[in-house]
């Protein structure tokens, strides 16, 4: 008799083995929601630095800048995301949305988008600080 394979519509109903190593880790929500706001904020940066190299819209320096400052946000951005389990990472979240909130003196728009990103930044973190600090005194 063959064993039965992934493909053929056979499942395995037998207990598995415990996973090895250290258990998940449960996120804060906090962490979840500033997670949320920065995977947004970084798709935002992403496209926007593609629109500002494709108007050259930073004028008198090369369009290139565009795309270079953009990736170093986006990939800075992106990073912040998996640091946000440290309190640390909180404060460098801020800083990021003082610096998209800064690139709009380089294309105007971005005010409108730093201002609205740092709004969702300021709503996660605050309203996920009080409810983590309220599920931890029950």
């Amino acid at each position: 008799m063959t064993e039965p394979t992934a493909g053929d519509g056979v499942t395995d109903s037998s207990p598995k083995a415990p996973a090895r190593g250290r258990p998940a880790r449960r996120r804060s929500l906090t962490e979840s929601l500033g997670s949320i706001v920065l995977a947004c904020e970084a798709l935002t940066v992403f496209l926007a630095s593609l629109v500002a190299f494709g108007l050259d819209a930073v004028h008198p320096l090369p369009p290139v800048i565009a795309l270079v400052g953009g990736g170093v946000l986006f990939l800075a951005m992106v990073v912040t995301i998996g640091l946000l389990r440290h309190s640390w990472g909180v404060t460098v979240g801020w800083v990021l949305q003082a610096l998209l909130l800064a690139t709009g003196f380089l294309v105007p728009v971005m005010f409108f988008l730093g201002a609205v990103f740092a709004a969702m930044w300021t709503y996660a973190i605050i309203t996920g600080t009080r409810i983590d600090r309220t599920k931890e005194k029950v």
